[in-house]
């Protein structure tokens, strides 16, 4: 991934350089075979989207709020997850300026076995 933009005062963005490391590293604390697979990506102009999924086994307890913040201080379920998701960075001078992104932060918390499954409704004629 490149590395983040310099649009801020030099210490301001080593303070946002250091905090990207740190969650990169609660995200391996969580889960240490943490993987992002790219299944289709789109670049026009200073604009590219990824589509990817985002997959691992919960192993680890961080103290960081990271992928929701939901996880901290939750005991390892020892359980596997896999959901997709949408990343949008606009690049500038090859560095990363801007970033959106659509999480399925639920979803991973069902597959985990922390929140319910919905109720499912049916369909009577």
């Amino acid at each position: 991934m490149p590395p983040v933009a310099r649009t801020t005062p030099k210490s301001q963005a080593t303070s946002v350089a250091c905090w990207c490391a740190g969650s990169v590293d609660a995200i391996k604390t969580n889960f240490p075979d943490a993987r992002l697979r790219t299944l289709n990506s789109v670049a026009e102009g200073e604009w590219v989207v990824v589509r990817c999924t985002y997959s691992g086994m919960h192993r680890g307890m961080s103290r960081l709020p990271v992928d929701g913040g939901m996880l901290v201080g939750v005991q390892p379920t020892g359980r596997s997850f896999e959901v997709q998701h949408m990343h949008m960075y606009r690049l500038l001078d090859g560095k990363i300026a801007e970033h959106f992104a659509n999480r399925d932060d639920v979803g991973v918390m069902r597959q985990l076995g922390l929140l319910p499954l919905p109720a499912r409704k049916l369909i009577t004629p």
